[in-house]
């Protein structure tokens, strides 16, 4: 366990982090919380695993709530900052696909909270990725192909269309469009901006839903 958590701490910081860096145009609070953490669950997996600390029950306790939190806000917040960030193509060149790690619990979000763009919320799980998206008047994801799952789309709140080789079809609140693998979609906002469930099963890696300009 402490070796797959060291090698998956070094390919965040080797691989994921200098990407994140190059991609964006400031420093990441969630990068420089990842990089504490790290340390913090390094730290005491050598204090433990020399044995320099006697077993302290409530330590320990305090350790794995520490590295709980850190899971949830890979999951959360991390991951989906690596998908709306670096290209798809980036991270096929480099082989690299990010997992979000099941949680083995349900796990809730508040689809109705209205603040922020971009992807809201997010959760997965072996079989399942959902993600709640909003996007403000005339904002929207850029036309792109995706070969390889059909997609749900449920909108929440606001009004927009999504066009689907070249069919525009209205979206609006309360209304669920099935896009199916291997068309070519875009999304835009209406007047009034537009927030929408995304489900779909998992695919292998990430898939970046680029901005529209």
């Amino acid at each position: 366990m402490v070796e797959e958590g060291s090698a998956h701490f070094r390919e965040e910081e080797e691989v994921i982090f200098p990407l994140l860096a190059a991609f964006l145009d400031q420093p990441s609070e969630l990068v420089d919380r990842a990089l504490v953490e790290h340390g913090r669950l390094r730290a005491a997996a050598v204090r433990y695993g020399l044995g320099r600390e006697p077993v302290d029950g409530e330590a320990l306790a305090a350790v794995g709530r520490l590295l709980e939190a850190h899971i949830r806000c890979e999951e959360r917040e991390l991951f989906p900052l690596v998908e709306r960030t670096i290209p798809d193509e980036v991270l096929s060149e480099i082989g690299l696909a990010i997992r979000v790690p099941p949680s083995g619990r349900a796990q809730v979000g508040d689809l109705a909270d209205p603040a922020g763009v971009g992807t809201r919320w997010a959760v997965a799980s072996v079989d399942l990725n959902a993600t709640v998206v909003a996007w403000p008047p005339g904002g929207g994801v850029a036309s792109h192909r995706n070969d390889e799952r059909d997609v749900l789309l449920v909108v929440i709140a606001g009004d927009g269309t999504v066009t689907v080789d070249g069919r525009p079809i209205d979206l609006q609140a309360q209304r669920g469009v099935v896009v199916p693998k291997g068309t070519v979609r875009a999304i835009s906002a209406g007047s009034q901006g537009l927030r929408y469930l995304s489900i779909h099963l998992r695919r292998t890696g990430l898939t970046l839903m680029r901005p529209r300009s």
